[in-house]
């Protein structure tokens, strides 16, 4: 496996829009899925609103 997808989910598509998500896979050119390195599999790690708020990340008001 040699590619590595990563997705944000954000609340907004400024600079300061928060991150809501974060996920990561390998995948190779068959579209064939693997583990990360150091992992059990795929990454995944939600992270809550309020903690990008209290940093003073702004979600635009199309996504909430």
């Amino acid at each position: 496996m040699s590619n590595i997808m990563l997705d944000l989910e954000t609340m907004g598509t400024a600079s300061y829009s928060p991150v809501i998500a974060i996920g990561a896979c390998c995948f190779d050119a068959d579209g064939n899925v693997g583990r990360l390195p150091g992992t059990e599999g795929a990454f995944y790690q939600a992270i809550t609103l309020e903690s990008c708020i209290e940093l003073g990340l702004k979600p635009s008001a199309s996504t909430r």
